[in-house]
């Protein structure tokens, strides 16, 4: 489903069969990974066999404990262990009797069950707290007797005294608990040798009689050896707890909590990194999964899911048993899908997942057909479904009784040949995803479309036919992702005012606002954060664009923009983004087109640095010259009828094109001279490439000063020129041709 919302899957490809893992490869692993394991173990032999020439030494000290323990407080997410610490706080603060001066208390169970929690409620109790003069907390899972004595001494001492023998550092230890009530917690333990124990615990026989020693364990053979015939070991969770805990932790702070995609990106990328799944080999923007976890996946899944043609073929009766059970299935996409093998899944009231998948290699032109019973008689009996994807079957018409599916999260008609959706579709008020790419068919959408308030994510790609969108979409508050939009000047359409509510559409990559006439502003877009393209047609209201469009937000406005286009503006006159608030605007954006806006004079940007590529057509002068001013970065330079370019506002705006290697001039009619002379050019053009000059009537040579230097530029279209010679034409060296509309291609320049 990811994929199907990224606009990369927009593409008509069969690869989306790479995500499914197919499960019928016959070859085993040991074939495939032979050769690839063999490679690896020459490397590693080679990396070996580099050891004594790089002067390595193998580093003979014993692996520092990485388990962290800390004694803070876990009362606020501890549940169901009140009554297993009431029970041991009464043992520990009881006077039981012991042979010793201290007596050992065990908590055992197995790995993550909350023994160390356990054990740090205890720790943490004020009762306790109050009742032992000496507290200590140390962890043993490598069970090094003179650094757990070292760790110890610092817990019950404020000495800083540093010991290299163990002797020593015991009889310190005595010293530090005489007759002192300790309370001592030894977590994780593993070590089964009595002798190691008993030389651990040597010191605290001189501690006052109560002295207590938490021990949390797995493993019950040193206990056992201790004395302890009968363990009571700590339980795991009752039902009702641990949906208690998880509550805790899923759902303790509502507020900052960030959105299921999101985390659904993180989750996949760290699944991704512990290789539960792979990049495809051949495109790394899809995924595979190995046929070992598939495998295991399938397994764990059990009973809740279905790949439908294999198993019906190879266990259809006890298929059919279980259909009541399956929540979720997939089945192949066919030239032809009838409805009869679908007739037993009539039963399979509980399904929540029916997805269509393709097989093999799929071309453009495949063509999929999906019997009507299908969704006439089939779909209805599934009243459960969250997820339904019938992509690329040939579709012509959407049963109103889709609208019954109350539960339905996520549907995919993309690709099919629906022309409309049912008027009912505003029934799906749980609706989350809608994926119509690929409609070409598709002329409209039901009014009722905007009661989809829990829509999030609307792809209508590749839909030529698709001409307006329903009034009342900018109160679609959850949308976040909306690939196309559509606005006119039709009064039943979608308006531009309601994009104003549309704060949370994250994956907008390209807005076309086009024809809306009697607009006298334009939205604030700056701060969709991945808007990518911007194309702006026909606002003749609009005279001036300012912080109204970029926004006034603290962060940089339009910050993934890369392509903006203005046209036909016949009444814009001003445009200014300048403002102490913005930390940058425009800091991405590295094509734009200005066409056929008159009356605009005045352009105030800040800097425009990654701009490489500008077209001006049908205005001012000054527009050239403010915009050459904001960039250093142009590479490619394309001006058309440009009112009052005389030769002084063009050489001033020279000045500015140090980098850029291609320059078209049109119609351009106030130009006499390109530069000054030939040397003044090839200080500033020194990067040149290419200058084609087109209908420049008035336009009498190229330098004002002739100086007879080398020359290299390729001069295209020059009809009108009174003088055009190779000694004139000789500063440049990038340039390989000269060539005019109405005469022969010059020979190449020396």
């Amino acid at each position: 489903m990811h994929r199907e919302l990224t606009p990369e899957s927009g593409e008509f490809t069969s690869k989306v069969r790479n995500l499914v893992p197919t499960c019928c490869t016959k070859l085993s692993l040991c074939i495939r990974l032979h050769h690839k394991l063999d490679r690896i173990t020459r490397s590693l032999q080679l990396l070996e066999k580099q050891i004594p020439v790089l002067g390595l030494v193998k580093d003979e000290k014993q692996k520092s404990n990485n388990r962290r323990y800390e004694t803070c407080s876990p009362e606020a997410g501890v549940v169901g262990r009140e009554g297993e610490k009431e029970n041991l706080i009464n043992k520990l603060l009881g006077g039981e009797s012991s042979k010793e001066n201290y007596s050992i208390l065990p908590i055992v169970g197995m790995g993550g069950v909350g023994k160390t929690t356990l054990a740090r409620l205890l720790y943490n109790d004020t009762r306790v707290q109050g009742h032992f003069e000496l507290q200590a907390w140390v962890c043993v899972s490598d069970f090094d007797i003179f650094k757990i004595s070292d760790a110890i001494f610092g817990c019950v001492t404020t000495e800083n005294k540093e010991f290299k023998d163990l002797n020593k550092l015991q009889m310190a230890l005595t010293k530090e608990v005489q007759d002192k009530r300790l309370l001592l917690v030894v977590d994780d333990v593993w070590t089964e040798n009595y002798n190691d124990w008993e030389n651990l615990v040597r010191p605290f026989r001189s501690c006052a009689p109560g002295s207590k020693i938490i021990m949390t364990t797995r493993k019950d053979e040193l206990l056992k050896t201790l004395g302890f015939d009968h363990l009571d070991c700590v339980e795991s969770l009752s039902d009702r707890d641990a949906l208690s805990l998880l509550a805790l932790h899923a759902f303790d702070s509502l507020t900052n909590i960030k959105a299921p995609e999101d985390l659904g990106r993180e989750y996949f990328e760290i699944l991704l990194s512990r290789s539960f799944f792979q990049h495809a080999p051949n495109d790394k923007s899809f995924y595979v999964m190995h046929d070992l976890m598939n495998d295991l996946a399938t397994c764990v899944a059990g009973d809740m899911f279905l790949r439908f043609e294999q198993q019906m073929e190879t266990e259809k009766l006890q298929v059919e048993k279980a259909l009541a059970k399956y929540r979720h299935m997939s089945f192949i996409r066919e030239t032809y899908v009838g409805y009869q093998k679908f007739e037993a899944f009539e039963k399979a009231a509980r399904l929540r997942t029916l997805l269509a998948v393709p097989f093999g290699e799929e071309q453009i032109w495949d063509q999929f057909y999906l019997s009507n019973k299908f969704l006439v008689n089939l779909i209805p009996q599934l009243p459960l479904l969250r997820v339904l994807s019938l992509r690329r079957f040939g579709i012509r018409e959407v049963p109103d009784l889709i609208g019954n599916l109350k539960h339905l999260r996520y549907l995919n008609l993309s690709q099919t040949k629906i022309e409309e959706l049912p008027e009912n579709i505003g029934s799906l008020y749980n609706l989350q995803t809608l994926i119509l790419f690929g409609c070409e068919s598709l002329t409209k959408l039901p009014k009722s479309f905007v009661k989809l308030k829990k829509l999030k994510h609307f792809d209508i790609r590749y839909t030529p036919s698709l001409k307006k969108l329903p009034v009342g979409i900018g109160e679609l508050r959850s949308l976040r992702t909306w690939t196309k939009i559509i606005i006119g000047d039709d009064e039943d359409g979608f308006a531009i005012t309601e994009l104003k509510g549309l704060s949370n559409l994250h994956g907008l990559v390209s807005v076309s606002i086009r024809g809306c006439r009697k607009c006298k502003f334009l939205p604030s877009l700056g701060q969709l954060p991945a808007l990518k393209k911007l194309f702006i047609e026909g606002m003749d209201e609009v005279k001036v664009i300012g912080l109204e469009f970029t926004g006034t937000s603290n962060v940089a406005a339009f910050s993934s923009l890369e392509i903006l286009s203005f046209e036909k503006m016949s009444g814009w006159e001003e445009w200014s983004t300048n403002s102490k608030v913005l930390e940058a605007v425009f800091p991405c954006l590295g094509e734009l087109s200005i066409k056929n806006c008159p009356k605009l004079r005045q352009v105030s940007l800040s800097a425009l640095p990654s701009l490489r590529s500008l077209d001006i057509e049908g205005c001012g002068s000054g527009v050239l010259r403010s915009l050459v001013c904001a960039t250093s970065s142009i590479t490619k330079l394309k001006i058309s009828r440009i009112s009052e370019l005389t030769d002084e506002a063009w050489r001033g705006a020279l000045t500015n094109l140090g980098a850029v290697e291609e320059v078209k001039i049109w119609h351009c009619n106030d130009i006499r001279y390109l530069w000054e002379s030939e040397a003044h050019a090839s200080m500033v053009l020194v990067n040149i490439k290419k200058l084609c000059v087109l209908e420049c009537e008035n336009l009498l040579s190229l330098g004002e000063k002739e100086d007879g230097e080398d020359s290299n530029l390729l001069l295209s279209s020059l009809r009108d020129l009174e003088r055009l010679d190779r000694s004139e034409i000789t500063t440049h060296s990038t340039v390989q041709q000269l060539h005019s509309p109405h005469q022969h291609v010059y020979t190449p320049l020396p």
